[in-house]
C-alpha cells in the first residue's frame, strides 16, 4: 500500500509496485482492489483457498523434519530415488495425515534437498590417485618422440545404434528438402572403433 501512495512516488504501474514491494503483480492487483471495494483492514487479509497447504500450514517443525528424514533415506526397493508422488504416499502412512506433492517439494527446496538429481563421476573420488597416476603414465608416452618403427597407436570405441527407414524418404527436388518419416526400425547395436597415430 506505501509503495501505490501517489503522493509520495508519484503515478505507479502494477510492475513498478511490485518489484518495490517484492510480490508478484496479481498480488499488487488483489491488494489494490480490496483497498478501494472493502477498505484497508480487508486489504491486509489475503483471500486464502480453505483447502490449500498455506491456509492449513500442515507442515509444523516436526513434520517438516520427518519429511526431511525420510527423503535423505534409500528409495525404496526397485526405485532409483525418491520422488514427490513417493515420499507423498510414504509420508501418508508415516505421518497418518496427508501432505500435499506442493508442501513436500517447498519443504525440500527450502531445505536444499534435490532427490530428483544425482551426480556421477566416471572415477570414483577413492580411486583420484590412482587414476592420476595411471593418467601421468600416458601422458609420459605421449610425450615420447615420434618413431616410424615404434608408432605410438591410440584407440577409442563408441557405441552406436542401427537404424533403419520403416517407409522411404521422399527425395530432395527443386524448391524442398528430403522428408524423412519420424518412425524408424531398430537394427541393434554395434561398437565404432577409432584408431590414430596422433603423432601422425
Amino acid at each position: 500500500m506505501l509503495n501505490a501512495d501517489e503522493s509520495k512516488s508519484g503515478p505507479s504501474t502494477y510492475q513498478q509496485i511490485a518489484e518495490r514491494s517484492g510480490v508478484k503483480v496479481p498480488t499488487v492487483i488483489d491488494t489494490l482492489s480490496k483497498f478501494c471495494k472493502d477498505g484497508p483492514v480487508a486489504s491486509l487479509n489475503p483471500r486464502r483457498n480453505p483447502n490449500s497447504d498455506v491456509a492449513n500450514l500442515k507442515a509444523t517443525g516436526d513434520i517438516q523434519a520427518k519429511v526431511i528424514a525420510k527423503a535423505c533415506t534409500k528409495a525404496p526397493e526397485g526405485r532409483v530415488r525418491w520422488t514427490l508422488t513417493l515420499l507423498e504416499e510414504e509420508m501418508a502412512v508415516i505421518l497418518e495425515t496427508k501432505l500435499s506433492r506442493s508442501t513436500i517439494g517447498r519443504i525440500l527446496q527450502k531445505n536444499d534437498l534435490r532427490p530428483h538429481l544425482s551426480e556421477y563421476w566416471c572415477i570414483p573420488p577413492q580411486a583420484d590417485a590412482e587414476f592420476v597416476a595411471a593418467m601421468e603414465d600416458v601422458l609420459d608416452v605421449y610425450q615420447q618422440p615420434y618413431d616410424e618403427k615404434y608408432p605410438l597407436w591410440c584407440m577409442d570405441e563408441k557405441p552406436f545404434q542401427l537404424l533403419d527407414e520403416s517407409r522411404r524418404p521422399l527425395p530432395m527436388r527443386p524448391g524442398d528438402i528430403t522428408r524423412i518419416d519420424d518412425e524408424y526400425i531398430r537394427n541393434g547395436t554395434v561398437s565404432v572403433f577409432c584408431f590414430i597415430q596422433p603423432h601422425t
